[in-house]
């Protein structure tokens, strides 16, 4: 049913795939399809490499499919009470794959950083709100590779952010296409809120 189940599980030729119904329970939009790689010794990330409990060397669950994978499959609740931080940033950071956010309200409560890496697009699904709430003066979203946003809100509470989205130099072309930003206050009443930042080479 979920990823627990999943790391109390390990894998054989008997046994080399598995379905997770949810990530924390069944039909909670976080289930996945997995095979077994008994040679694995990949960092374990909490969604597309999975490590079993009871593994101490090689053996892991690799996702069957790492072209698209949902913030949900990440690990995300979407519920606009639970910290979705860790799962946000896992989600981002993910090598090789573009990722859809699902309808739902998703609570962001710290920076994010995007590593180097190749070209990632992130696309909404439905009415998805990224609800973040930061320190007084944080920036919220630093990439350091091309990332494509599309269709997505980012809610800022009120919140005195010092800059919402920013590029590294020379990542070539960017696309942000149909997205919102609301309550956004200055970063201390005085000194403007950059919402997009590119750094210029």
């Amino acid at each position: 049913n979920t990823m627990d189940d999943l790391r109390l599980k390990i894998g054989s030729e008997k046994e080399p795939v598995a379905q997770t119904s949810g990530y924390y329970a069944a039909g909670d939009g976080g289930g996945n399809s997995f095979y077994w790689d008994g040679t694995s010794g990949a960092t374990d990330n909490g969604a597309t490499i999975i490590k079993p409990t009871f593994v101490s060397g090689a053996g892991r669950w690799l996702a069957k499919d790492t072209s698209i994978i949902s913030l949900k499959q990440c690990g995300a609740y979407g519920d606009n009470i639970n910290d979705d931080s860790v799962a946000w940033s896992v989600f981002c950071n993910l090598d090789g794959c573009d990722g859809i956010i699902e309808d739902g309200t998703y609570k962001i409560t710290s920076h994010t950083t995007i590593s180097s890496g190749v070209l990632k697009t992130i696309i909404g699904i439905g009415n998805p709100t990224i609800s973040i709430t930061l320190p007084i003066n944080t920036n919220f979203l630093t990439c350091n590779r091309q990332v494509h946003f599309e269709h997505i809100k980012f809610d800022f509470n009120n919140g005195y952010v010092k800059n919402g989205i920013t590029y590294a130099a020379s990542l070539g072309e960017i696309i942000l296409k149909d997205l919102t930003f609301k309550n956004v206050k200055d970063t201390d009443s005085s000194t403007g809120t950059i919402l997009i930042s590119v750094t210029a080479d």
